[in-house]
């Protein structure tokens, strides 16, 4: 009977050998549910120092949050997580487990966070580390508990190029891989992946399926355009057995790789080469960049110098890789779990705005970080600055304005910091300062916005920043011969200073009267 059915045969013996070439299982239901950001209440951050490695991390309420690559304005990872399921019930790290975090290494951005089940049932840890060499996350984890009946899942939701929909996401070569334009994600684990599964969220994502099922049913390898998330139940073996007596707890431990880049292929790889190093490689080296970094910092005295190093830490990681010196003002999407994801390009705080860059690289100037502060200013002048002489409310990294008010406190501590560092060469003066300085004259002292980009009008922040920085702008000045600008950048600070009281004290409002008389 098989002699007369050849084609039959033929297709069957296609399949088996070249299983891969048939067309991949699509997840059915569309984009998925809207999305959103997470909290901006972060709990750690981190980065290799090496400019080789592109990727941040950030850490809230117990999971990994937002992952930028490769550049801090673009956020590609909403958040990964552990799911526990025994079959019977299901735990989510997020919803169901206590999280804790502690700080492994005093001089590096090192983190462990902790999951425990309220019960004690089990314990999750999770290390995380960027390699310093290419563009991967590591995670090393460690799963322990009472019983050896539990399956440990791993839920990761990307979010490629700074929007939670439009993702691709499938199955492919042992790894979830997703994919949008220019970026793609591959998460592949040590111990391998027993089942691998791509979905929509909120139709047919893992969370949903192991809710219903307490166990993966819908493993579709692909999942096309939309808000995707993607699942994969760790191949691990049992529980190994307790290492000594009674009470002791079986654990399990490996490793996950998070690897980033242009295409899948280059994400893989990344993610490969990372996990063939091994976590604790990539953790010593990433530590040795972190204390490398330290060493140049002043000394402190003891009982400061824990809170000092994790500041200056924290501060540095905050630096952009490819526009050097550019810093943000933070790893987060400010109320970001009631912010929609699924609108593409949305800022946040991982944009530079001068006022906070400003304050950053004179918080490392007086660290002892003068290196990373000039790198800031040749990025304010080159970068940021308009042909005006003014500069953005904010940008992104390459300069175009995000948001396109005028903060003239703005203008001005771009000056300050160019006199801070000495800067006063011929060209910096006539390029940058005194564009800078006459553009304060031009517009000053009122200001479109005050620094908490609300008010209009006399803000007593921004006339102290045009008044130094006009003071700056005029010894910069002298520096370089322009005795008449020298001249009106002073007189002028002198008359503002002089205005003082009448532009801003006043007896009315909920604050005058009986509590104020002589005014506020």
């Amino acid at each position: 009977m098989l002699r007369k059915r050849p084609l039959v045969i033929a297709v069957l013996v296609f399949v088996c050998v070249f299983p891969r070439t048939l067309p991949a299982q699509s997840a059915p239901g569309g984009a998925g549910t809207s999305a959103t950001w997470t909290s901006a209440a972060k709990e750690g951050i981190g980065t290799a120092t090496s400019v080789e490695s592109r990727v941040w991390f950030t850490l809230q309420g117990g999971v990994l949050t937002e992952v930028y690559y490769p550049r801090l304005d673009v956020a590609n990872v909403r958040k990964l997580e552990f799911i526990v399921s025994d079959g019977k019930s299901v735990w989510s790290e997020s919803a169901d487990l206590r999280p804790s975090i502690e700080q492994l290494d005093a001089q590096a951005l090192l983190f462990r966070q902790t999951s425990r089940h309220p019960d004690g049932l089990f314990t999750l840890t999770k290390t995380y580390a960027t390699d310093p060499a290419r563009d991967t996350l590591l995670i090393d984890v460690t799963f322990t508990a009472a019983r050896p009946a539990y399956q440990l899942y791993v839920l990761y939701d990307p979010s490629l190029g700074n929007t939670g929909g439009g993702d691709t996401g499938i199955s492919e070569e042992g790894a979830l891989v997703a994919s949008k334009a220019e970026v793609a994600s591959a998460l592949l684990s040590s111990a391998g992946f027993a089942q691998l599964a791509n979905g929509f969220a909120g139709v047919n994502d893992g969370l949903t399926d192991l809710l219903l099922h307490k166990k993966l049913t819908w493993t579709y390898s692909r999942a096309e355009k939309g808000n995707v998330i993607q699942t994969a139940r760790v191949a691990i073996p049992k529980l190994a057995p307790p290492a000594a007596g009674p009470g002791s707890r079986r654990g399990v431990y490996f490793t996950l790789a998070l690897g980033l880049g242009a295409n899948p292929s280059q994400a893989i790889a990344n993610a490969r080469m990372s996990l063939q190093r091994g976590f604790r490689a990539v953790r010593d080296e990433y530590v040795r960049g972190w204390r490398d970094y330290l060493r140049g910092l002043r000394p402190v005295k003891e009982r400061y110098r824990k809170q000092f190093q994790l500041a200056a830490m924290v501060l540095k990681a905050h630096e952009d890789k490819t526009y050097r010196g550019a810093m943000i003002a933070s790893m987060s999407i400010p109320w970001g779990f009631a912010s929609k994801a699924d609108e593409a390009n949305v800022g946040g705080y991982h944009l530079v705005w001068s006022r906070d860059l400003y304050e950053v690289a004179t918080a490392l100037l007086a660290m002892g970080d003068r290196e990373t502060a000039a790198r800031a200013l040749d990025y304010l002048f080159r970068v940021q600055q308009k042909p005006d002489g003014s500069f953005p409310q904010n940008s992104w990294l390459d300069g175009r304005p995000y948001w396109t008010s005028l903060q003239m406190d703005e203008v001005s501590y771009p000056i300050i910091l160019a006199w801070q560092l000495g800067r006063a060469d011929r060209q910096t003066w006539e390029k940058h300062v005194r564009p800078a300085a006459e553009f304060i004259l031009a517009h000053g002292p009122r200001t479109e916005q005050e620094r908490w980009e609300e008010s209009p009008g006399y803000s007593p922040s921004t006339i102290a920043a045009e008044i130094a920085g006009l003071i700056c702008a005029a010894d910069l000045a002298q520096r370089n011969g322009a005795l008449e600008d020298t001249e009106r950048y002073l007189r002028t600070a002198d008359d503002w200073a002089a205005h003082l009281e009448s532009w801003l004290v006043t007896t009315t409002g909920h604050l005058g009267g009986e509590l104020a008389p002589q005014g506020y």
